[in-house]
C-alpha cells in the first residue's frame, strides 16, 4: 500500500513531466530535470552526455529542436540546389497521408516551411525545415526518413537547436580567443592538433573564428570545441551558432500617400505638426486616439524642456536594416552599415520594415508634414543590418560573430546609444565582451526582453544587473502588461508596446508594430533626448534616472512584469533641469565673493 505522501510525490513527478514534454513551461522542465538526481555528479554526468558548450566556465546544455530539423545539401552544385529542394518538397508532401493525419501540411497556421534563400544557408549548404505546432510530429519524422532515402544527395543532421524565440544551428565554425602572449605561430601550431584551421580573425585581441577539417566528424565538432576550451592557453571556445529569431508580428502597412494633413486631427500648439501625431497615442495621450487618457510616456513636457539644447547623439539600430530613403530620416542618417550581404545583392527594400519601424520611434523629424514625430528630434541614427529576413518576415536569421561585430561597429563608430529590438539564444562570451565593451565606452546598451509569452527574460536582456544594459518589457495602452512580452528579474523597466504607429520600409508607415521591440525603441529614444540635453552621462546614471522617475504599475516598487515601471521622460528631464538650476545657483552664489573681492579698494565684507 501507498501513503499519501508516496501517492502525491508520483502525482507531482507526472504533472510535471506531462507539462515539461508539452514544452509549455522551460523553466517547469528544467526543475524537473534537476530534481530527479540524488547529487551533483549525477546531475553532471547526465550534462556531459547531452550537447553543450561553456560560458563564463558555466555549462549551457542544449536542447535539441522539436520543431526544426536541418538537412546538408552534399556533392550539389549552385544550379542545381533548387531542384533538390523542389524534389524533397514535392515528395514529402506526395507521401504524407490524407489531410485529416496531417492538417500542418494544409492549415496556413500549421504548415512545413523549407527555407534556403539566405546567405548563410547557402553558403552552408543547409536545407532548414520546421513545422509549427501541432499534428503528429514523430510520424512527420517516418515520413521524412522515407523520402530522404529516395533523395541521397540530403543528408539530416541533429545540430539543430532551440530556446525560448530561438532556433540554433551548430555548423563547422567555432569563436576562440587565445591568450595574449601566443603568436600567430603558437596558435596556428595549438591548432593543427586539434585539426583545426583559422577562418577569419574577430574584433578581439587574438580572437578567430575557426573550423575543424575533415578528421573531425560533425558530431564531434561541439565535444573539439570544448576540448579547445579547456586548454589552458584559450580563454574561450564556443560555436559560432546560425541564429533563426521569430520575428515581431505587425501588419496595417500604410502607404505615404495616405498620411496626408487633411486627414489629420490638429494637435495644439505645443505639439508638433506632424500628420500622425495624433495616431501617437504612447507619446502623449489625450484618449481621442486609443487608450485610456495621460497613458503615455509624457513626451511634450520633456520636448518644452530639452529644446534649447541640440548636443549631437547618434543612436546605432542594431536589425534588419533602416529604409534610409524614407522622408522621416532626411537628413538624420550618418552610417548605413550592411553585415548580411543583401544589401549589395539585393538593393534598399528588401525587408528592412522592423529596423525602419524602430528608426521611426526612436528619431523621425519632426514638422516635415510627413507622418509621425520621433522621440529624440536631434538623434542620428547610424544603421546596421546584422539581421536578414527570411521571406514573409516570419524569421530573421543572424550569426553570433555578426551580432559581436555589429556591437563593436557601433563603438567604433562613437555612438551613444544602441538599440537591440531582438534576443539571441542562448548566451555566447564573444557577445557578452562586445557588450562591455560598449559599455565601458560609455555606450547606453538597450535590449527588448523578448516577445514568449510572459516567458523569462530571454538573452542578452537576462544578463546580470551589474553589467548595466537596459532590459524593456511591454506595456499596453491602458498600462496593462502587455501579454506577449517577458517578464522576470533581470527587467529594468517598461514602456508601451502595443499599436504603435511609426515608420515602415518602401517610404511607408504601419499602425501595428509593437511588442517589446517596440518598447525597446522608444526607451532607447528617451535615452537620445536625455544625452541630447544632458550629454556628460554615462550608461548607469541613464538607467538610474529611467528607473527612478518611471511611473510605477503593478505591484508597489519593482516587480518582474513593469521592472521599475512605465517610461516617464517629462520626470527624467525635469529631475535634470532640478539639478541643472541648483548647480547654476551654486556656481553664481560661488562667483560673488570673488566679484567683491575682485572690485578695487573693496574687501568682500558687508554690514
Amino acid at each position: 500500500m501507498r501513503t499519501n505522501e508516496q501517492t502525491s510525490a508520483i502525482l507531482t513527478m507526472l504533472v510535471m513531466w506531462f507539462i515539461a514534454s508539452l514544452g509549455h513551461s522551460d523553466a517547469l522542465a528544467q526543475h524537473y530535470q534537476v530534481r530527479s538526481f540524488k547529487n551533483d555528479k549525477k546531475e553532471e554526468r547526465w550534462k556531459q552526455k547531452k550537447d553543450h558548450y561553456y560560458v563564463d566556465n558555466q555549462m549551457i546544455v542544449l536542447k535539441p529542436s522539436r520543431n526544426a530539423r536541418l538537412l546538408r545539401i552534399d556533392n550539389v552544385p549552385e544550379k542545381k540546389r533548387d531542384s533538390v529542394v523542389e524534389q524533397f518538397s514535392t515528395a514529402l508532401r506526395e507521401a504524407a497521408p490524407p489531410p485529416k493525419l496531417f492538417k500542418f501540411l494544409t492549415k496556413k497556421n500549421n504548415k512545413i516551411v523549407l527555407r534556403t534563400e539566405d546567405v548563410l544557408l547557402r553558403e552552408n549548404n543547409i536545407l532548414f525545415y520546421h513545422y509549427q505546432r501541432g499534428g503528429r510530429k514523430h510520424r512527420l519524422n517516418r515520413i521524412t526518413r522515407d523520402v530522404l532515402q529516395q533523395i541521397p544527395s540530403l543528408k539530416e543532421e541533429n545540430n539543430i537547436f532551440e530556446t525560448g524565440d530561438a532556433i540554433q544551428m551548430v555548423i563547422n565554425q567555432f569563436i576562440v580567443q587565445f591568450d595574449d602572449e601566443l603568436t600567430e605561430n603558437d596558435i596556428n601550431n595549438m591548432l593543427s592538433q586539434y585539426n583545426a584551421e583559422i577562418i577569419e580573425e574577430t574584433s578581439c585581441d587574438k580572437g578567430y573564428i575557426i573550423s575543424f577539417n575533415e578528421e573531425v566528424a560533425e558530431t564531434e565538432w561541439l565535444n573539439q570545441s570544448n576540448k579547445l576550451s579547456d586548454d589552458s592557453k584559450v580563454k574561450f571556445s564556443e560555436p559560432n551558432f546560425i541564429r533563426i529569431v521569430r520575428s515581431t508580428e505587425y501588419d496595417n502597412r500604410i502607404n505615404p500617400g495616405e498620411t496626408h494633413l487633411e486627414d489629420t486631427i490638429l494637435c495644439s500648439a505645443d505639439q508638433p505638426s506632424d500628420p500622425r501625431f495624433i495616431a501617437q497615442w504612447y507619446l502623449e495621450n489625450n484618449g481621442e486616439w486609443m487608450g485610456d487618457e495621460n497613458v503615455d510616456i509624457n513626451i511634450c513636457q520633456a520636448w518644452e524642456i530639452s529644446k534649447e539644447e541640440n548636443n549631437p547623439v547618434t543612436v546605432a539600430i542594431i536589425d534588419d536594416g533602416v529604409d534610409i530613403s524614407h522622408p522621416e530620416f532626411e537628413g538624420k542618417i550618418v552610417g548605413n552599415r550592411d553585415l548580411t550581404g543583401t544589401l549589395a545583392r539585393l538593393g534598399l527594400g528588401h525587408n528592412e520594415n522592423h529596423g525602419t519601424a524602430c528608426a521611426g520611434l526612436i528619431a523621425a523629424n519632426h514638422n516635415n508634414r510627413h507622418g509621425i514625430a520621433g522621440i529624440a528630434p536631434n538623434a542620428k541614427i547610424f544603421s546596421i543590418k546584422a539581421f536578414s529576413r527570411f521571406s514573409g518576415g516570419e524569421s530573421n536569421i543572424v550569426l553570433t560573430s555578426r551580432l559581436a561585430k555589429a556591437i563593436d561597429m557601433a563603438v567604433d563608430a562613437e555612438v551613444n546609444v544602441i538599440n537591440n529590438s531582438w534576443v539571441g539564444g542562448t548566451p555566447s562570451t564573444c557577445l557578452n565582451n562586445a557588450i562591455d565593451r560598449a559599455i565601458q565606452d560609455s555606450c547606453t546598451v538597450v535590449f527588448s526582453v523578448g516577445n514568449c509569452w510572459k516567458k523569462d527574460v530571454q538573452y542578452p536582456a537576462n544578463l546580470p544587473v551589474p553589467k548595466g544594459i537596459i532590459a524593456v518589457s511591454a506595456t499596453c495602452e491602458r498600462d496593462g502588461f502587455e501579454s506577449i512580452s517577458n517578464c522576470g528579474p533581470e527587467v529594468t523597466i517598461s514602456a508601451p508596446g502595443s499599436h504603435l504607429f511609426t515608420t515602415s520600409n518602401c517610404q511607408g508607415y504601419m499602425e501595428n508594430f509593437g511588442a517589446t521591440s517596440g518598447a525597446c525603441a522608444l526607451v532607447s529614444g528617451v535615452a537620445a533626448l536625455i544625452l541630447s540635453y544632458e550629454p556628460d552621462l554615462g550608461p548607469y546614471s541613464i538607467r538610474e534616472l529611467l528607473s527612478k522617475f518611471a511611473k510605477d504599475l503593478g505591484r508597489e516598487g519593482w516587480d518582474k512584469k513593469f521592472g521599475h515601471g512605465r517610461l516617464d521622460a517629462s520626470k527624467v528631464l525635469e529631475e535634470l533641469l532640478r539639478r541643472r538650476t541648483i548647480a547654476q545657483e551654486l556656481e553664481q552664489d560661488n562667483e560673488l565673493p570673488n566679484k567683491n573681492t575682485s572690485s578695487e579698494g573693496d574687501t568682500g565684507l558687508k554690514d
